[in-house]
């Protein structure tokens, strides 16, 4: 592996996001969505997604995991450019 290869994959993280509980719409832009938590490692993000997506299935809400699965944690890439504006303004 490069240099340039290894230095770039250290600065990469993952995050693991929600839709905003006020509006659990899994089609809201990236941009909208919340961070719950950030991993050095894709592996580690969806074990933790995972653990979210275990418990939703437990929980008899108005937006069940069965109904819309994708209205519960997703792991994205800090390089992913849909969650620019995410990660500015998550400071």
């Amino acid at each position: 592996m490069k240099l340039r290869h290894a230095a770039a994959l250290a600065l990469m993280s993952w995050y693991l996001i929600d839709p905003p509980a006020e509006t659990p719409d899994p089609n809201l832009p990236l941009s909208e969505w919340e961070i719950v938590d950030q991993f050095n490692s894709k592996a580690e993000c969806v074990r933790s997604a995972e653990v979210t997506h275990a418990w939703a299935k437990k929980s008899p809400d108005l937006y069940s995991y069965e109904r819309n699965p994708d209205r519960y944690a997703k792991c994205v890439s800090s390089k992913d450019p849909g969650i620019k504006d995410l990660d500015e303004n998550s400071n």
